[in-house]
């Protein structure tokens, strides 16, 4: 044996010390040896002395002449001192030869560096010239699959196994093309041969798992997974696997623990880190979603589907401003793909920043013009959260209800994917700002929710029809559904779900309570008590659709509408035999599952019935009582908002887009004739385009007056419950809104013993304060028009004896607010009608 022959026999014994030593002597000897080169080059690689070794193995393949068996040597030395690209490119190079085998060992490297292409073509090469290469058959079949030509792919497979019919990872490539090429039952077949070849192969159980997945064979996938995982419990592709079926199977915090065991043991994987943030947010764990969704991003800062569902956390916790500038990030990777355009240009549009939110819609639409769930928020996206001025309402309620009549005719799609986006669509957006125009959204409302629900009943078909009555036995409690988001401190547990609760006699009716937030607080616990059953956290539509459906009850209640995106979703179906909802959000639904809206006699106008698609039920009363608050009023002074101890201070708190551009004289009128008006107001929770805006708009209304807004105005921020309470104490009077009127902000001051002045509306929404009033005997302060409205909040200001009086009278009426119980004999009586099957239908009622 040559002694360049012993290096060599070392080097393959695993001895590369030993062989080094002998090609360093070889190199001594004649310092052109470029084979000794070459091998110290893999000496030194087969030490972990990358660079070492592409110094040897580019001297050594220097020359033109060097063989191509060498220059393979030196692309695969690049390949795994990572440099890819290069390992890549000195391939390449190769692609000429004409040896069968060295072109197998070529497509090899291709296979490794990812170049999916480059391995098919000379795989095809050395077979053409030397067929009987199984392992190269076997591969290309590997590089088609990659390239999605599947039916190839298996050609290639069989071509191996007719060579070799014994080769188990043939067979479990086979099944892997046909699968992925539909031919669900012959990849099924060919997954059993392989394992019955290689019994319990991990690799071969996870993908026949995957498979059954598929089939709609859970089960079976589930225990194919855990076979899986028994035999190699470090697979960290089974365990994510098993963990997406978990997740589809209804078992989320499963599903949470097995991604969390994929990500301990895969933790540079992107697209894991994704999954487990998306899981980690439906569980409501949204600390825990951020960190994931965070890796995921920092292993891949161009995952826009990370970035895009990082965002929605952001949101999702309040953290807006993060946010925004997630999803322009998530834009600027991504700026083709439809939902992250779509989230960017939806957050845009709640930071009242609507010029740049329609360019976007405008953008996306024009490059993808039948994209459905982009065509929905780009609709709904037409109606900006404050106007300049009636001209852009009008424009902006025209331009919706073109948008809106166009989507309402799309007719449904075949395919349960497309219908399923739909249906996603809905819970993204919804025309939550419509109802802040001031007009009867009757018409447009019905056009929304007869969509809604013929998307929903093609999603979910089983929920597409009225279930039968349950009937009720003698002395059996009637069982009502009660469906919110909002089991917790908000205006729609304050009014009026909270009284509902706490009055409905529990000895006649059994209340169940879902809770699709999850989130629960203070409040949460005291709804759950009032309730025979209580179901909450962060399900499914279709998981929460099932369980509704199966604690068949008579009546389902669902407080608001139009808020809140799942429960739109599951009002859209049928879940009870009759279903009615109410004015947490003071809109008709417009969807043909809701029957009947419970409202209030002292609110609705004599034409209230033409306002509802449902059957309108007035309840006595307000339709609630006031229940006691918890809340204790943050010490503020005058100083602190900056208003002086002389003024006489307007407390303006609604949400700012209950503001129309046809009422800002009013602040201007009033102040004309009060010189100490201050009027405060509240700001936007989402930067400061929409504060901006009003700003801008009342500036406009005193300028033209011939005064100084500056001087009258005070725009505060986003207040807390105890600050904005706290602020209500240091007004004079309440300015009620026009239009929409205040409920629980009216209550709030009438706490504060602060008059209201109000003018009421032509819809429920905008008489909220009238009725309050008109509970409480107390008429002197409701306007009959703008110039009443006027009158009556500078008399108060000019009038101290008569102001002194009305507070008076307020705090001496206020106890009756919450001690009226005359709704309650309506709102049971509602409720035994339907159990009975009697109210679900017909026309006008009122209860009571």
């Amino acid at each position: 044996m040559s002694t360049i022959e012993a290096a060599w026999a070392a080097l393959r014994a695993g001895r590369p010390a030993e062989a080094e030593a002998t090609f360093r002597t070889l190199l001594a000897a004649d310092g052109a040896h470029h084979a000794a080169m070459r091998g110290l080059a893999l000496a030194a690689m087969a030490g972990g002395r990358a660079a070492e070794a592409l110094e040897w193995i580019g001297r050594a393949v220097a020359p033109a002449d060097a063989p191509a068996a060498w220059r393979l040597d030196h692309a695969g030395i690049l390949l795994r001192a990572g440099r890819v690209e290069a390992a890549v490119a000195a391939a390449r190079g190769l692609a000429a030869t004409a040896d069968p085998v060295l072109l197998a060992a070529l497509g090899d490297l291709f296979m490794a560096t990812r170049a999916w292409a480059d391995a098919a073509c000379v795989y095809r090469r050395a077979l053409a010239a030397a067929p009987g290469q199984v392992a190269a058959w076997h591969n290309l079949g590997g590089a088609l699959r990659r390239l999605s030509r599947f039916e190839e792919a298996a050609g290639a497979y069989r071509a191996a196994l007719d060579r070799e019919p014994g080769r188990w990872e043939s067979w479990a490539g086979l099944a892997a093309a046909l699968a992925r090429g539909g031919a669900a039952d012959d990849a099924l077949a060919a997954f059993d041969r392989g394992l019955a070849i290689r019994p319990g192969h991990a690799a071969t159980e996870q993908g026949r798992a995957e498979l059954l997945q598929v089939m709609g064979r859970p089960a079976e996938a589930l225990a194919g997974f855990d076979r899986a995982i028994a035999q190699a419990p470090d697979l960290a592709s089974a365990h994510h696997a098993r963990a997406i079926l978990l997740d589809q199977m209804g078992r989320l915090d499963d599903a949470i623990s097995g991604l969390q065991q994929a990500a301990r043991l895969q933790p540079r994987n992107a697209d894991l880190q994704y999954d487990l943030g998306r899981a980690l947010r439906r569980g409501h764990r949204l600390q825990s979603a951020i960190a994931a969704l965070q890796e995921a991003v920092r292993l891949d800062p161009a995952h826009g589907a990370a970035l895009s569902a990082l965002g929605a956390v952001l949101w999702q916790v309040n953290q807006s401003a993060a946010a925004l500038e997630v999803f322009r990030r998530a834009v600027d990777v991504r700026p083709d793909h439809p939902p992250v355009v779509a989230h960017y240009a939806n957050a845009l549009h709640a930071f009242g920043r609507q010029d740049e939110s329609r360019a976007l819609f405008d953008r996306l639409l024009a490059q993808r013009p039948d994209d459905w769930p982009a065509r929905l928020s780009s609709c709904v996206s037409r109606l900006p959260i404050v106007y300049r001025d009636e001209a852009e309402r009008l424009a902006a309620r025209e331009a919706y209800a073109a948008d809106l009549a166009a989507l309402a005719a799309t007719p449904l799609p075949d395919d349960p994917a497309e219908v399923a986006a739909r249906a996603e669509a809905l819970h993204v957006r919804q025309p939550f700002y419509l109802a802040y125009q001031g007009e009867n959204d009757r018409d447009l409302q019905a056009m929304f929710g007869g969509m809604a629900c013929r998307i929903m009943a093609a999603r979910l078909p089983e929920y597409g029809q009225r279930p039968p009555p349950p009937g009720l036995a003698p002395g059996e409690r009637i069982r009502v559904g009660v469906l919110t988001a909002y089991f917790r401190n908000h205006s729609v547990w304050k009014v009026p779900l909270h009284s509902w609760l706490a009055d409905l006699d529990r000895e006649r009716f059994a209340i169940h309570g879902y809770f699709p937030d999850g989130e629960g607080d203070a409040d949460t616990a005291t709804a759950r008590a009032f309730c025979a059953q209580f179901a909450a956290g962060p399900h499914g539509v279709d998981r929460w659709a099932r369980r509704i459906r199966h604690d068949r009850l008579h009546v389902l209640l669902i407080p608001e509408i139009g808020m809140d995106p799942t429960t739109l979703q599951l009002a859209a179906l049928h879940l009870a035999p009759v279903q009615a909802t109410s004015w947490g959000h003071p809109q008709t639904s417009g969807m043909p599952t809701v029957d009947a809206f419970l409202s209030s006699d002292l609110m609705e106008p004599a034409d209230g019935d033409d306002h509802y698609t449902e059957r309108l039920v007035r309840l006595p009363g307000l339709s609630f009582r006031r229940m006691p608050m918890r809340r204790v009023p943050e010490a503020v002074t005058r100083a602190d908002i900056g208003v002086e101890d002389e003024a006489f201070v307007y407390w303006c708190c609604q949400s700012l887009y209950k503001y129309l551009p046809a009422d800002d004289d009013l602040f201007a009128r009033i102040a004309a004739r009060v010189p100490q008006a201050r009027f405060v107001f509240v700001g936007y929770p989402m930067g400061d385009r929409v504060g901006n805006l009003i700003r801008d708009r009342i500036g406009a209304a005193f300028a033209r007056a011939g005064l100084d807004a500056g001087r009258h105005c005070r725009f505060l921020g986003s207040l807390p419950g105890p600050r904005f309470a706290g602020v209500a104490h240091l007004a004079d009077a309440f300015l009620d809104s026009v239009g929409w009127s205040g409920c629980n902000s009216t209550l709030e001051s009438l706490d504060a013993d602060l008059p209201v002045v109000t003018w009421p509306g032509r819809m429920m929404r905008g008489r909220h304060s009238l009725a309050i009033l008109r509970l409480m005997g107390i008429a002197d302060t409701v306007a009959g028009s703008a110039d009443e409205y006027v009158e009556i909040a500078v008399r108060l200001a000019r009038d101290p004896a008569w102001h002194a009086s009305l507070r008076q009278r307020t705090r001496a009426a206020r106890p009756i607010l919450g001690q009226d119980r005359s709704w309650l004999a309506g709102l049971e009586a509602y409720l035994v009608q339907a159990a009975h099957g009697g109210a679900g239908a017909g026309g006008r009622a009122t209860i009571g």
